[in-house]
């Protein structure tokens, strides 16, 4: 506490964070008390005597003073209230220590009324809080030893302990691009369905850089997310006086990225100053347990206190790169960083991925189609139905990085592949560009804009397949038969259905007679059960695998070669379809093997995250 600067200083802090029909704040200051300030509590209404306004620095503080804080219930006592009340009890310790018995008196006048607009009135903590003041009174005219008073703040904080222990907690998700709502939602789900918390899902405004790389118009995607998401105003939730114990996000550059830049209210490095657990949850999810170090030091790794990874082996990628980051600039115990950074093995949790959860938990039934898309599909009857109509579903992933690292090659083989599908006659392309190919192209490398777009536009005028720029990534993984697609996340989400993948490659721009004949898919079906069932064995149990040959999910993945064609992945569906046995096996043996990618593949990542970042809060109590 600034030196000759009262306590009162500090109860206008807490007292202007809750709202009342009219809230009356003590806003003081003041040097050493005297005793025309000190008087006998002897009846509930107790005078306050008010003194001088405080100073500037207390309106530059941490709390936006006489701005409203959204109702409470008076019930339930939170954490950071909780917190609040033992740094006033404090400081009036320190007033009590230096003779202040008039800022002593006052402090306890304000405990009361906090605790009694959260609690309701006839708490014991007040009942002593009163007694101290009373006790404050006789001290100050000599007729009690100060030690009484001592010992009075120790059972005034043993009080607040064991009545006034926070017996709910504030839980806010950050989502800012609607078709990312899959990194948040089963964390969300399982704070929703507890009783002890109040979960609030918050979407928050974001930019697109320009080609300048200046901020474009505000973009915001509140409205997108389905009715159960309950998403609340992001301009209504006032992070400064909620305060909530538990903030997840999953936007981790701030404004260290070259295509979005969310609002700068909810950059990490600014959220850490107004909740007790601070988490980053990766919007991403890695296909070989592996992570590029450019997603491993970044301002969501670094500010937050909880980091969760789907795996082990991420983990300690994370914790290692770090590590070489602090040593390299020099981060010691004195770097404003260091709390965060000090014990990076607690701070990094591996338990597994939402993204993985909204896979696992989707069933078919759960989805509808535009009927223009159920016509292309199955134009005798509906989505899920038999019959010789229904055709097969080709979910195809373009992911706009691949952009930056060819663009001719790119579009030249997007060209190709749509060429490929549109003469087909059993298999709808259900095209499904990464979110942000638009806007990456547009700020990034926005000469090839114009011809992108227009390949987008032709795709969709022309109508003889899907193109879907829906936020729903899991309906076209689930009610699609395979996957062809650059390397993304998105692979390894297909994965855990067992379906068959296919990654694209630039280069291949044509397919030949030779590679589409019965003979020549029965030989590369018989390579592939030779290759696999090298590695691979059948048990009782489920599947044996041989670590030291398989060393990725990869190894079911089907690349795209002069040999593997696009061709080979529609008659691999063709083969499921017609249950033979050695494709079948090379797809449940795909579905085993990617249980290793993760922990919790089992569809509770979620619950196991809110659990586990709950936990840690209420011990911390």
């Amino acid at each position: 506490m600034p030196c000759g600067v009262s306590v009162f200083s500090i109860f206008s802090i807490l007292l202007t964070q809750r709202k009342y029909d009219q809230i009356v704040f003590l806003r003081r200051c003041g040097g050493m008390a005297d005793t025309r300030d000190l008087k006998s509590l002897g009846s509930n209404t107790v005078p306050v005597q008010v003194r001088p306004a405080a100073p500037e620095w207390f309106d530059s503080g941490r709390c936006r003073v006489g701005k409203p804080y959204p109702q409470e219930s008076s019930v339930f006592m939170r954490k950071h209230q909780q917190r609040q009340i033992f740094e006033v009890i404090n400081s009036i310790e320190q007033a009590q220590a230096l003779g202040r018995y008039a800022d002593c008196q006052d402090g306890g006048v304000a405990l009361c009324g906090f605790i009694n607009s959260i609690k309701g009135e006839g708490t014991r903590t007040a009942a002593l809080l009163i007694e101290y003041c009373e006790l404050v009174f006789k001290v100050n005219n000599g007729e009690l030893n100060e030690q009484v008073l001592k010992k009075h703040l120790i059972k005034i904080k043993n009080s607040v302990r064991g009545e006034l222990k926070p017996t709910k907690i504030e839980v806010v998700f950050f989502p800012y691009k609607a078709s990312m709502a899959d990194s948040l939602e089963s964390i969300y789900t399982a704070a929703k369905n507890d009783p002890d918390c109040d979960a609030y899902w918050c979407p928050i405004p974001y930019y697109n850089y320009k080609p300048d790389q200046t901020l474009g118009p505000i973009q915001y995607e509140g409205k997108l997310y389905p009715e159960h998401f309950e998403a609340v105003d992001w301009q209504k939730y006032d992070l400064e006086t909620r305060r909530p114990d538990i903030i997840f996000a999953h936007s981790p550059y701030d404004k260290h990225n070259f295509i979005t830049c969310v609002h700068s209210n909810f950059h990490f490095e600014q959220m850490q100053n107004f909740t007790e657990m601070l988490c980053y949850i990766p919007y991403f999810i890695s296909t070989s347990n592996k992570i590029n170090e450019i997603f491993c030091v970044l301002p969501g790794t670094l500010y937050s206190d909880k980091v969760v990874v789907q795996s082990e082996k991420i983990k300690q990628t994370y914790i290692d790169t770090i590590n070489a980051w602090i040593k390299q600039n020099d981060v010691n115990k004195d770097h404003f960083l260091w709390p965060k950074l000090s014990n990076l093995s607690e701070k990094f949790v591996a338990l597994g991925s939402p993204k993985f959860d909204a896979v696992i938990n989707a069933s078919p039934e759960d989805f509808t189609l535009p009927d223009e898309w159920q016509q292309l599909i199955n134009p005798s009857g509906q989505f899920g139905q038999p019959g010789q109509s229904r055709k097969k579903v080709v979910l195809y992933n373009t992911r706009f990085t691949g952009f930056h690292q060819g663009l001719e090659k790119m579009i030249e083989k997007l060209r190709f592949v749509l060429e490929f599908f549109k003469n087909r006659d059993d298999v709808v392309l259900w095209w499904r560009p990464h979110p942000l190919n638009m806007s990456s192209l547009h700020s990034m490398r926005p000469q090839y804009f114009s011809e992108y777009k227009s390949i987008v536009d032709n795709y969709k005028a022309e109508k003889w397949g899907i193109y879907d720029e829906s936020e729903d990534l899991i309906r076209a993984i689930v009610l699609s038969d395979a996957l062809f697609s650059d390397y993304s996340s998105l692979v390894g989400m297909f994965a855990v259905t067992g379906k068959p993948i296919m990654t694209q490659n630039v280069e291949i721009l044509e397919t030949t007679e030779k590679h589409t004949g019965e003979a020549y898919y029965n030989a590369f079906l018989e390579r592939l059960e030779k290759r696999t069932s090298q590695y691979i064995a059948k048990t009782q149990d489920g599947f044996g695998f041989d670590e030291t040959m398989v060393k990725s999910p990869y190894f079911f993945v089907l690349a795209e070669n002069k040999y593997k064609s696009m061709e080979v992945l529609i008659r691999f569906v063709d083969s499921i379809k017609n249950n033979e046995e050695r494709a079948l096996f090379f797809c449940e043996a795909q579905k085993a093997y990617t249980k290793k990618l993760s922990e919790n593949l089992d569809g509770t990542a979620g619950k196991s995250i809110f659990k586990h970042i709950k936990s840690t809060i209420l011990e911390s109590l």
